[in-house]
């Protein structure tokens, strides 16, 4: 596991909303619709899948933080110092994307990696539209992983 690597103590954070969407924006628009509180996840559910991981239960007790809300409220709360070596973005709308990079890619460590979940899906559009603004003047070049159909970026 990447978490255990040389030593570190890492931490595993997770940040869903646990009510489903926020409101949708116009970006959003597509053959999909989402609509506020659709796809809601429970918390049980994500525990069940990280036991299921073979992670180590001290782990899972100690290093693994789980913050309830959607993104603008959740994701300033972050701690400051804390840095971001693997940010994995799924949060299907623009709006949510669009939090996720203003707030968390500035603490992406250099060479870390950023994968985005819904990229260049059309059911997604406002996915790929918040992550193409984000980086349109940047010098950062968004790749295809051809194994996992993923795109993502390194720091």
């Amino acid at each position: 596991h990447l978490l255990f690597r040389r030593g570190e103590q890492r931490s595993l954070w997770g940040f869903d909303s646990f009510e489903g969407f926020p409101e949708p924006s116009p970006e959003d628009t597509s053959f999909r619709n989402p609509k506020k509180g659709q796809l809601k996840t429970e918390e049980k559910w994500i525990w069940t899948i990280l036991r299921s991981s073979q992670l180590p239960d001290d782990f899972l007790q100690q290093r693994v933080k789980l913050r309830k809300g959607f993104f603008s409220d959740s994701l300033p709360h972050f701690p400051k110092d804390q840095k971001i070596a693997l940010l994995h973005i799924d949060g299907d709308i623009y709006q949510s994307y669009k939090d996720c990079l203003e707030i968390l890619f500035p603490k992406v460590t250099k060479g870390g990696l950023v994968i985005f979940d819904e990229y260049n899906e059309p059911a997604w559009p406002g996915a790929t539209k918040a992550v193409n603004q984000y980086f349109k003047s940047t010098e950062y070049k968004i790749e295809l992983d051809k194994t996992s159909g993923k795109y993502f970026i390194i720091k």
